[in-house]
């Protein structure tokens, strides 16, 4: 029995494919309102994760920008090093210096109440922190019409405590289809103690 990999002309089709469901996508992202994703930031040669650049440091204030399409599992998560302490994570969007109001698992926006909240599919900020073995999933606060009214409605701030030096990794989760993926999640993250 062939394979794919073992007749090429399926691997044309298939590539040829994807290219017309990615302009199909962008067609009606601007068409509906999602944010087309123009420019994205890429994972070193090799490796899956986005490092960010940042040293274990006893004070620290950063910001870690988790993009839906690139950061959407452990295994492609941002990872910053962190020493042990108390910090806490908090929602932020552009004016506060991240990159992303919100992110859009499908880049279709449907089933709103007429002012943009209650919606079946669209914007929204659930992310997870991965804590070495400990998983903190920080539920969305719901979905709505605009990264905008997203970001008004963010969730609260979570503190986590580390009791020594660990990578913290953070994502999106979303391991099935994060081609379709719009935006993404911003936070501050700070150490409170």
């Amino acid at each position: 029995m062939k394979t794919e990999a073992s007749i090429p002309w399926i691997g044309r089709i298939v590539g040829a494919m994807m290219g017309v469901i990615s302009l199909a996508c962008l067609s009606l992202s601007l068409s509906f309102g999602c944010m087309p994703v123009l420019a994205q930031p890429t994972a070193p040669e090799g490796m899956g994760h986005t490092v960010v650049d940042t040293v274990v440091d006893p004070v620290v204030d950063t910001v870690v920008n988790v993009d839906a399409r690139l950061n959407h599992s452990r295994e492609t998560a941002v990872v910053l090093p962190l020493a042990a302490g108390i910090y806490q994570s908090h929602v932020i969007g552009p004016e506060d210096g991240g990159l992303f109001s919100a992110w859009n698992f499908n880049c279709t926006t449907n089933g709103c109440r007429l002012d943009g909240t209650d919606c079946r599919s669209g914007w929204e900020h659930r992310y997870t922190i991965r804590l070495g073995k400990k998983l903190l999933k920080v539920p969305g606060t719901g979905k709505y019409a605009t990264p905008t009214l997203a970001l008004q409605s963010a969730p609260a701030d979570r503190t986590f405590s580390l009791s020594q030096n660990l990578d913290a990794e953070f994502y999106v989760y979303d391991p099935l289809r994060a081609a379709n993926n719009q935006g993404g999640v911003s936070l501050r993250i700070a150490k409170v103690k």
